[in-house]
């Protein structure tokens, strides 16, 4: 396996030569050496290597006057060059280093962004006859909008949102799209002393892997990830910030795909109150172990001294959902989850 082979300095220089990446300065024989950064202006600013027993070579780009996220720019010699050829993650990275520079193949290997073309919906769905946009002008509507504005939505937050009713079963029905085709559809009762588990109704189709909202993100945004669409729709977002809602509380890979597809510069997983329940909890902190094999920002919402359950409660308790109470998914971050310190 490709694994086995051990890199040596010779291997990672020649990359660097290939790319045109500075000069290597010499820090202490052939297991440690550094360059100019390539991730910043600043001239003074340094990127060291270093070959670690158990863990092979590292880096660390070290901020001068630079504005170098030291987080992100530290980690295995894959980490480096994922970031600096904009490869999709680590793994492909890997492989182009080993094909070109340990192989000795000189091969054209392109970033490529995920392509999903196994999970697109052929078959066209339309919405029953029966559901209607919402229209807060029209009387027979007015039970369905005097719910959302009882869960603490405005009248333009409501009108923004694509929202339609059914008067066969008295529900707010939610259409998801992708690629403006729709794929699904989500039910919420509005009448009063339905049991919990009946009160969301989805549809019959099967097999999409629906997530509400994904459909208006944009690249290089922040996604925050939640399970219902009411908590979803209750963030109040600024430019380039989306909420989604992936309707359960387990990420499936199609769901994950879906989600990575974006590009997103940050994920905040938040799903509901961790500290309201145990299973919140483990689903939270599963999702973010899942997405952080394939991105580097994976944060988890910090939900303590919160007493709401969700978002959505948040907003019908006319209090602020701070986007601030997050922490960086990583090593640290899964032991004292563990260890149950947070």
């Amino acid at each position: 396996m490709i694994e086995l082979f051990d890199i040596s300095k010779e291997d990672i220089v020649s990359f660097l030569q290939d790319e045109g990446i500075g000069s290597v300065r010499e820090r202490g024989g052939d297991n440690n050496f550094s360059i100019n950064s390539p991730f910043t202006s600043d001239t003074k600013s340094r990127c060291n290597f270093v070959k670690h027993d158990e863990y092979g070579w590292l880096f660390n780009d070290l901020k001068a006057r630079g504005n170098i996220d030291s987080d992100l720019y530290h980690g295995s010699i894959f980490k480096f060059i994922k970031l600096y050829k904009n490869f999709y993650n680590q793994n492909q990275a890997k492989n182009y280093f080993y094909e070109k520079y340990v192989y000795g193949k000189d091969i054209e290997f392109k970033p490529q962004k995920i392509k999903n073309k196994e999970n697109i919906v052929e078959k066209k769905y339309h919405l029953p006859t029966s559901f209607e946009k919402l229209n807060i002008n029209k009387e027979e509507h007015s039970p369905y909008l005097n719910y959302l504005l009882s869960r603490g939505f405005s009248k333009d937050k409501i009108l923004n949102t694509n929202v339609w009713v059914d008067f066969d079963s008295k529900r707010i029905q939610f259409p998801i799209y992708e690629s403006d085709e729709l794929i699904f559809w989500t039910g919420r009762a509005i009448l009063k002393y339905i049991p919990k588990e009946l009160r969301w109704k989805k549809c019959s189709i099967k097999d999409t892997h629906p997530v509400w909202n994904l459909d208006k993100v944009t690249e290089n945004s922040t996604i925050y990830i939640f399970e219902g669409i009411l908590d979803a729709m209750s963030l109040e977002t600024s430019y380039g910030e989306y909420g989604v809602a992936i309707l359960l509380g387990i990420l499936s890979d199609t769901i994950r795909t879906k989600i990575l597809s974006k590009n997103p510069s940050k994920i905040v997983i938040v799903m509901q109150n961790a500290f309201k329940d145990k299973t919140a909890k483990e689903q939270q902190f599963k999702i973010a172990e899942k997405l952080s094999e394939y991105h580097e920002n994976i944060y988890v919402y910090d939900w303590s001294n919160i007493e709401e359950k969700d978002n959505n409660e948040i907003l019908k308790n006319k209090k602020i959902f701070d986007k601030n109470k997050i922490m960086k998914w990583n090593l640290e971050t899964d032991i004292l989850n563990r260890l149950r310190k947070i």
